[in-house]
């Protein structure tokens, strides 16, 4: 077993321990006055009907809870549960811009190139599921890696370029944009997009026009992000050399196409993964392209300790001390713990069954609308919550509820169309 939050011992040892502390300073006043009572005779004559051993019982049960509900406080865990989601699978190809001029350090105090891999990093840790491939350009072009799911290769190679690999000075876009095509096939699959990292200067090669028209055709978006400050010099590091960061040039690409363009920020690194994947996201699929994602979650055991504390707490409460007598709220209890449910709530296939139900059963209708492959939270909101136990043991008695799907891909216009109309 371990325990996920520790830190609330600071909190939760000191009120055990006050716990404790008041419990036995009670029991010192309680033979103080007894001792008064018979005026320190040693031997007492006072009669009680309160049971010594109930007593104990008592103080037992009241310091188990709170020892107990400490224990849940720490969140104890028995290892973790590993599930696997389907996730939508994009085909997305990086254009690394890795001319001489990615190393002035005009980006936020840092160079031009760290910041492409600083984004780079969090973007493709930001992908688990889709396909990835990485091609280095300045004045020609070199495929680092194909189209691939894997994670650590990818992360690999982007450790390893650094910018001046290439002995051809320039920055050639458009060589670039034509080996992604090529890399993307004739066809590009649905969900295809191209992203380029640049700073848009010393721009080599012909005319991108002619490739940028085919992407449009092809509705591959051009995702471009550019580095250093746009229009003011800054010098190359180690030379005499001094470049100058040109943000038109890199924000037409993605114009031509429908794109996205972006200014890069270290400091907003997190706002600037989101809004890429946001657009990423909104990249049209077919019901081919999903892969799966595997998940760790911690398998949280605190209900146990938390219901010992709260049956110790019962027992503290609702136990006589007197030997023949017992507490008012004892017969309510039992009362209630004899009382079944008379009817049970349930979940039902659609939206018409559910009202009929619900009409038998004199319960409410729950909806559940989810969007199970539009984002990371709409695919683990089913195994989170719909699933979880407190959910379960509540639906199963209050309600009669239906979980209604609209994925991007899967459904035929006819039930796409009615499921929209219900919403």
């Amino acid at each position: 077993m371990e325990f996920l939050a520790l830190k609330n011992l600071f909190w939760v040892l000191p009120i055990i321990i006050l716990a404790i502390g008041l419990a036995a300073r009670s029991y010192h006043q309680r033979k103080k006055v007894i001792s008064l009572l018979t005026q320190n005779s040693g031997h007492c004559n006072l009669k009680s009907n309160a049971s010594p051993v109930r007593r104990r019982i008592l103080g037992i049960a009241l310091l188990s809870s709170l020892v107990f509900a400490g224990i849940s406080a720490l969140r104890p865990i028995s290892g973790f549960v590993r599930t696997e989601f389907k996730r939508p699978s994009k085909n997305l190809v990086i254009l690394f811009d890795i001319s001489k001029s990615m190393t002035a350090t005009d980006t936020e105090g840092i160079s031009r190139n760290d910041a492409a891999k600083l984004l780079l990093r969090e973007f493709i840790n930001s992908r688990p599921t889709d396909r990835i491939g990485l091609i280095s350009f300045a004045g020609d072009t070199f495929i680092e890696t194909p189209v691939t799911r894997s994670r650590a290769t990818l992360l690999k190679r982007v450790n390893q370029i650094q910018p001046g690999d290439f002995l051809v000075p320039g920055t050639d876009i458009t060589a670039a944009l034509e080996e992604a095509q090529n890399l993307l096939t004739e066809e590009p699959p649905p969900g295809s997009a191209i992203i380029v990292l640049s700073d848009g200067d010393n721009v080599t090669g012909g005319d991108p026009k002619t490739v940028l028209g085919q992407l449009k055709k092809s509705q591959v978006p051009i995702i471009a992000v550019a580095f250093g400050r746009d229009g003011e010099p800054a010098n190359v590091p180690r030379t005499e050399m001094f470049t100058q960061s040109n943000h038109n040039t890199v924000k037409q690409l993605s114009e031509s196409t429908n794109g996205l363009f972006l200014s890069a920020s270290p400091k907003e690194v997190d706002s600037q993964i989101a809004k890429l994947n946001t657009r990423v996201d909104t990249i049209e699929l077919d019901g081919k392209n999903i892969a799966g994602e595997l998940y760790e979650r911690p398998q949280d055991i605190f209900l146990w300790p938390l219901s010992l504390a709260l049956f110790c707490l019962m027992i503290h409460i609702l136990l006589p001390l007197k030997i023949k007598h017992w507490h008012p709220l004892t017969t309510a209890v039992v009362f209630l713990l004899t009382l079944a449910p008379s009817y049970y709530g349930e979940e039902v296939d659609s939206y018409e069954e559910a009202l009929e139900v619900a009409k038998t059963e004199e319960l409410p209708v729950m909806v559940i609308f989810t969007g199970s492959d539009w984002s990371k939270l709409s695919i683990t909101f089913e195994q989170e919550i719909l699933t979880h136990q407190i959910f379960k043991k509540w639906a199963e008695t209050k309600v009669i509820w239906t979980l209604i799907d609209l994925p991007r891909v899967g459904l035929t216009d006819v039930e796409r169309r009615a499921r929209r109309s219900l919403v």
